[in-house]
């Protein structure tokens, strides 16, 4: 025969069981589910002269899970950009870690912007978690997201062509939990054993109307920008006149003038490729009619630049065509030319003055 001890610790087991297979079906990583009843009731056995009486039960107490509501906004990573660039995504993930299924609102802000990105919207991914332009469709509504899942949404937009190097803007996307219904979350209240209460249990984020349980929850990412640093200098300097010749010339009528345009890619700056340089020259000036006055006969360009001839100082034709140097009329341009970070390149251009 069982003792008293025994009947105790199996009726206690068998309770345990029983709630347990009540409500494992509605566990989540964040709790048992809101809105379910768990009841229990207590089982006193006993002897009266070593014989087992019958269990007695106690009265059966129940009361209903509250809501919790709790979201997770999760930065992906920063976005290299470059100016002038469209649809720019930045990537969110939006989690329910709450204990039912919620709907949310998605709204964004700007933090520290050192350029306005332009045409920011956000996005709805397909569920693939690529962006994607025709699949990922513009939108503010996450509806029905069950306890424990994750969505991803996007922020796009387009970077203006005047933002440099290595400038960055920041954006906060915040999310707010609403019933599945998409009405608002009901106000925290004291507890109700059999009502269903809603508790507040997210943390605050850096969106300035993101705070610690208010149903919200925000994150930041930026936009990066990863371009050529670009500048052009220009100088002139006469080199021959008809009277005095090399000899400390002057600028007179059929003086040689030679120009030097100067491009620079800043350290750092990420391959300009397809430079072009275009100079218009005065209405006073020409391309040199004496060959003697030309680098070579029929050359009055000279081109250096890292990506080309190895490098070297290169003569260029006058005529179009023939190689990197085109002249039309009083339009000089330059072709072909790149210029990792750090590096130069240096037109040279004869002209004569009428």
């Amino acid at each position: 025969m069982k003792t008293t001890q025994q009947h105790i610790t199996a009726l206690h087991a068998f309770t345990a069981g029983l709630l347990l297979l009540a409500t494992s079906h509605n566990a989540f990583a964040a709790g048992t589910a809101s809105g379910i009843d768990i009841t229990n009731q207590a089982i006193v056995a006993y002897e009266v002269n070593s014989v087992s009486q019958t269990p007695i039960d106690s009265n059966t107490t129940t009361f209903k899970v509250d809501a919790k509501v709790n979201l997770t906004v999760t930065p992906g990573t920063d976005v290299n950009v470059t100016p002038s660039s469209t649809a720019n995504a930045l990537k969110y993930t939006i989690t329910n870690t709450g204990n039912e299924t919620y709907d949310f609102n998605l709204a964004f802000a700007a933090g520290t912007e050192a350029f306005a990105t332009t045409g920011l919207t956000i996005h709805i991914d397909d569920g693939d978690g690529l962006w994607n332009s025709a699949n990922d469709l513009a939108g503010t509504a996450l509806n029905n997201l069950i306890a424990d899942a994750s969505a991803v949404v996007w922020l796009v937009g387009d970077i203006p062509a005047t933002a440099t190097d290595n400038q960055t803007s920041t954006y906060h996307l915040m999310a707010t939990a609403l019933l599945e219904d998409g009405s608002a979350i009901p106000a925290q209240a004291a507890d109700g054993v059999t009502t269903k209460q809603y508790v507040y249990a997210d943390s605050d984020g850096p969106h300035a109307d993101d705070n610690a349980r208010d149903t919200k929850h925000s994150a930041s990412l930026s936009f990066v920008v990863q371009s050529a640093s670009l500048t052009i200098t220009k100088s002139s300097a006469v080199i021959w006149d008809p009277i005095n010749l090399g000899a400390s010339p002057l600028h007179i009528p059929s003086a040689i003038i030679e120009y030097t345009i100067t491009v620079v890619n800043g350290a750092g700056g990420e391959t300009a490729s397809a430079i072009v340089i275009t100079d218009i020259l005065d209405s006073n000036l020409t391309i040199p009619t004496d060959d003697a006055r030309k680098y070579e006969t029929g050359k009055s360009i000279k081109l250096t630049t890292p990506n080309l001839y190895g490098g070297a100082a290169t003569n260029l034709t006058d005529a179009s065509g023939d190689d990197e140097a085109t002249v039309s009329g009083q339009t000089v341009t330059v072709t072909g030319i790149a210029l990792s970070g750090g590096e130069t390149a240096t037109v040279n251009i004869r002209a004569e003055i009428k």
